[in-house]
């Protein structure tokens, strides 16, 4: 009976009930499985502040010319935009970019819209696939270029905190 509540109740505490209720159990390994599956699927608050804190690390970084907070963020080797295998040389020069000559400033703020995915990539170790946009405000030496964009964001952060995939689309309206 045990076993058929905590099935119906599809938790991770119901699997861990039946668990530590039933150590030998006949469904023990099975509870153990679909404990870990369900946990891999959970996105923790502690997660969540995480994507938020490395993303916002990320984009004050940019707005500062950071070059050292900036690589920070990242992972040795990631994806960035469409290259595969970039440095953290290559987020800088995305930086360097971004500011053209006639860029005074760059402000990037982030409504906090996060859509966070978790997937197993170790043992209980997670990466975090995380959509969300961006607002650009940009100050030119010529005032009459002053203006905002917006943009949607796929990135990743791996089981370390650190960004591993950075896509980000200019959205035209």
């Amino acid at each position: 009976i045990d076993w058929v509540q905590s099935n119906n109740i599809n938790t991770p505490e119901s699997y861990q009930s039946y668990m530590t209720d039933h150590p030998d159990g006949d469904h023990y390994d099975e509870a153990e499985e679909l404990m870990k599956k369900l946990k891999a699927q959970d996105v923790t608050p502690e997660e969540k502040t995480l994507v938020s804190n490395v993303f916002h690390n990320f984009f004050v970084a940019i707005n500062e010319k950071d070059e050292t907070a900036l690589q920070n963020t990242v992972a040795d080797e990631m994806t960035l935009l469409n290259k595969e295998n970039a440095t953290k040389g290559d987020i800088v020069d995305l930086m360097d970019r971004l500011y053209k000559e006639d860029v005074v400033k760059m402000i990037w703020r982030l409504p906090g819209n996060y859509d966070i995915k978790k997937r197993e990539v170790g043992n209980d170790r997670y990466e975090l696939n995380v959509s969300f946009s961006a607002n650009q405000d940009v100050e030119y030496t010529d005032a009459a270029k002053n203006g905002s964009n917006k943009y949607k964001i796929n990135a990743t952060v791996n089981p370390d905190g650190k960004i591993s995939l950075f896509k980000m689309i200019k959205i035209v309206e």
